[in-house]
């Protein structure tokens, strides 16, 4: 008999499904909070951005300035979520192994005088 082996990322505890995501801060966040990335697990087997960021305010309550999830607009102006480098939504899907990044909006630009 031949067993099938278990990925050592994706294990069961109580019979939940979970995953692990690292999360990664850059500046003013990482100084909020004192590291520049640290690993979560979620007890389910996936997760989206809202999700995520409510579980990042909840280990961090300075973060909660920075959260506003009426919108994905609304959440843009005043931090930029990626997923594996690319821009998320708040309703995008976060799965094992993934790397979701807080980042500061840039504003501004060049003006003429």
């Amino acid at each position: 008999m031949i067993a099938k082996a278990k990925s050592d990322r994706f294990q069961t505890r109580r019979g939940l499904a979970h995953l692990q995501i690292t999360v990664k801060y850059s500046s003013p966040f990482r100084e909020s909070v004192g590291v520049r990335e640290e690993t979560y697990e979620v007890s389910q087997d996936s997760a989206n951005v809202a999700g995520v960021l409510d579980m990042i305010v909840r280990r961090h309550s300075c973060i909660g300035e920075f959260v506003d999830i009426v919108s994905d607009e609304a959440q843009r102006r005043q931090m930029i979520v990626a997923v594996n480098s690319k821009l998320a939504r708040l309703s995008d899907e976060v799965h094992d192994g993934d790397s979701v990044s807080l980042l500061l909006p840039v504003m501004g630009g060049f003006q003429e005088r």
